[in-house]
């Protein structure tokens, strides 16, 4: 009889596997009429659940064991120490045929799952790769125009550490201590969003999108990986979840670069001049952040280019 990967079962109650229409309470095998495991149970805790074995009159309640179909097609179940006692090293090629169907059945699951989320990834490299482009371009505009800025810069990033929040010295008087010395007063003076952006350099991931995530997903092969061993699959998978990772970072780039680089969230910088530089270092930057809310400094980006025909 041929051993289908689709007789590969997984029952969770007694009541599932006494209602298939093969099914027997009871049943006598001897050497050679057994065919092949069905499926495997594991029930639960509660010892009223426990099933009963039903192979030769042995009746011994258990929680573990196997649904097995007889040469001329009858069904039972059988504790998992049973089977060996009455089949012995019969029972053992049956165990392990079993084993081999189910981890094939889960190699085909995880090869679905793959191509299903290999589609999935595409279009989401599809839509995020042009924004992501622009997000880099706007970003390192903003970089060239303040990086120069060595205080602001500066604080601008302790600030991001801290969520985008501007934390800065409360006002001294008699019962506070000289500022300088660790213990003033800090107070919120200002805030900012999508500070993380500093924090992560993702001017580079649509180029790590196009050079390495797309290839790799387009030249996933259902052929090839049916063929693969369990170990290559297994190193697939996880570079998989490599690339989704990177598909869900250049994600967070462009959502906390659009935020970021508004005009008036740039406006929200101004604090910073204020309660955390000196006032000759400032000055320059505060009149280069007023450049730039008014576009004076970052200029016009064109059309991302497509690809060459």
């Amino acid at each position: 009889m041929k051993h289908q990967f689709d007789e590969v079962l997984q029952f969770e109650s007694v009541a599932v596997f006494a209602a298939r229409p093969n099914y027997v309470a009871q049943l006598q095998l001897g050497a050679g009429e057994l065919d092949r495991i069905i499926g495997k149970y594991e029930l639960p805790g509660d010892k009223a659940l426990w099933a009963v074995c039903g192979l030769n009159h042995c009746n011994t309640q258990h929680r573990y064991g196997y649904v097995i179909c007889a040469k001329d097609g009858q069904e039972t179940n059988i504790g998992k120490d049973c089977g060996a006692r009455e089949f012995d090293v019969e029972f053992e090629e049956v165990v392990a045929r079993f084993q081999k169907a189910v981890d094939a059945h889960a190699k085909i699951r995880s090869i679905k799952s793959l191509l299903n989320e290999r589609g999935e990834m595409l279009a989401r490299l599809e839509k995020i790769s042009p924004q992501a482009q622009i997000q880099s371009e706007r970003m390192r505009q903003f970089c060239g125009a303040f990086q120069h800025q060595r205080s602001f810069w500066t604080q601008l990033h302790k600030c991001a550490k801290l969520g985008g929040v501007v934390r800065a010295a409360a006002r001294q008087d008699k019962d506070w201590s000289t500022p300088g010395s660790g213990r003033e007063q800090l107070v919120t003076v200002g805030r900012f969003a999508g500070s993380s952006v500093l924090l992560d350099d993702g001017t580079n991931l649509h180029q790590t999108l196009n050079k390495t995530v797309r290839p790799w997903l387009q030249a996933l092969d259902e052929t090839a990986l049916v063929s693969a061993d369990q170990a290559d699959l297994d190193g697939v998978l996880r570079e998989a979840g490599m690339m989704k990772r990177l598909i869900d970072k250049t994600e967070k780039f462009v959502t906390q670069a659009s935020i970021f680089l508004t005009k008036e969230n740039i406006a929200q910088l101004e604090p910073i001049c204020t309660h955390l530089m000196r006032k000759y270092d400032a000055a320059d930057a505060r009149a280069d952040l007023e450049k730039w809310v008014a576009g004076e400094l970052s200029r016009p980006l064109g059309k991302v280019q497509g690809k060459k025909k």
